[in-house]
C-alpha cells in the first residue's frame, strides 16, 4: 500500500517517445543479443545453483543452523545493496562487456574458494565476496543488453529488457535444481 501511494506522488515525464515495436524473433536473430541472453542465463543459473549447495555445506560440514545460515544470506543481501550500484558505476566507466566478462571470471575464481570456509567469520567473508562477484555480472549484463540492442539498431528496450528478465527468470528457476542434482 505504501508503494502504491508513493507512485501517486512520483512525477513522470509528460512526454513519451514512440518506438517501433520489435518482434522477439527479430531481437533473437541478432547474435550479440542472443549471446547476451546465454550469458544472462548461465549467470543467473550459477548464482542460484550455488545457494542450495552452500546451505547444505554450511549445515553439514560446519554445523550451522537456520539462524546462522540466514544471517550469512542477510549479510550477502546487504552487501549486494552496496555492490550493485558500484558495479553499475564501474560498467559506465569501463564498459559493460568488459565488466561482465571480468565478473564471470571472478565468479569462476571465487566460487570454489567458498568451500574453504571453516568458521562463521570465514563463511561470512567468503559469502560477501561471492556476492560481489555476482554483482559484477548481474548489473553490467543489463547494461550490456542495452548496448547490444542499441548497436543492433533495435529501437525497443522494452522487448530487450523483457527478454533479459525472462532469461534471467529461467536461470533462477533451473539453477537450484541443477545445483542440487550436481
Amino acid at each position: 500500500l505504501l508503494v502504491t501511494v508513493g507512485f501517486a506522488f512520483v512525477q513522470s515525464p509528460d512526454t513519451h517517445v514512440n518506438r517501433e515495436p520489435v518482434p522477439v524473433a527479430h531481437l533473437l536473430a541478432n547474435p550479440h543479443v542472443a549471446m547476451c541472453g546465454v550469458v544472462v542465463l548461465l549467470a543467473s543459473a550459477t548464482i542460484t545453483m550455488f545457494e542450495p549447495v552452500f546451505v547444505l555445506f554450511l549445515n553439514g560440514r560446519l554445523g550451522f543452523g537456520p539462524a546462522r545460515i540466514g544471517t550469512l544470506f542477510a549479510a550477502a543481501a546487504l552487501a549486494n545493496t552496496v555492490f550493485h550500484p558500484l558495479a553499475g558505476r564501474a560498467a559506465d566507466r569501463f564498459g559493460a562487456r568488459k565488466l561482465t566478462a571480468a565478473g564471470l571470471l571472478a565468479i569462476a575464481g571465487v566460487l570454489p574458494l567458498v568451500s574453504f570456509a571453516h568458521s562463521f567469520p570465514s563463511a561470512m567473508a567468503l559469502g560477501v565476496l561471492q556476492s560481489l562477484t555476482f554483482a559484477l555480472v548481474a548489473t553490467p549484463s543489463l547494461t550490456l543488453m542495452s548496448d547490444v540492442t542499441t548497436a543492433a539498431g533495435l529501437g525497443s528496450f522494452g522487448t530487450a529488457y523483457g527478454f533479459y528478465n525472462a532469461i534471467w527468470a529461467i536461470g533462477l528457476l533451473c539453477g537450484p535444481s541443477a545445483g542440487a542434482f550436481v
